[in-house]
């Protein structure tokens, strides 16, 4: 995976820091695969595992590690050069209009890392 720079990093109202990745790469002579990652690494500390009051601090650590990534991938395949700069800023706009709320909540780093958690059980 290709690691690309960080566009800009956004402090969330609920502490959180939302990264904004471009991991754009050259398909052709002129033409480009857009790839825009944002990303929220949620450290797992008593904050976010004393909200979940079914599941001890050790069982989290043990299950999901010392952080869980929140990640989000947005593409658009075929842009013209000339194209580039403006199809990375408007899929910046879009997932920031749509998801900029919801990823600021105050509840959002405990109950993504419950899913993950629970996601965890699943799969066993």
């Amino acid at each position: 995976m290709r690691n690309g720079d960080i566009v800009e990093n956004l402090d969330l109202d609920n502490g959180e820091t939302l990264e904004i990745i471009d991991q754009s790469r050259m398909i052709g002579k002129d033409t480009w695969l857009i790839t825009l990652v944002f990303r929220i690494n949620i450290d797992i500390e008593k904050k976010i595992t004393k909200k979940i009051m079914t599941l001890s601090d050790e069982d989290i650590r043990e299950r999901l590690g010392k952080n869980v990534v929140y990640e989000a991938r947005h593409e658009r395949h075929f842009i013209n050069e000339k194209d580039r700069n403006r199809v990375l800023s408007e899929l910046k706009d879009s997932f920031l209009k749509t998801n900029l709320k919801y990823l600021s909540h105050p509840d959002f780093s405990h109950k993504y890392v419950n899913k993950k958690y629970n996601d965890t059980q699943k799969n066993r």
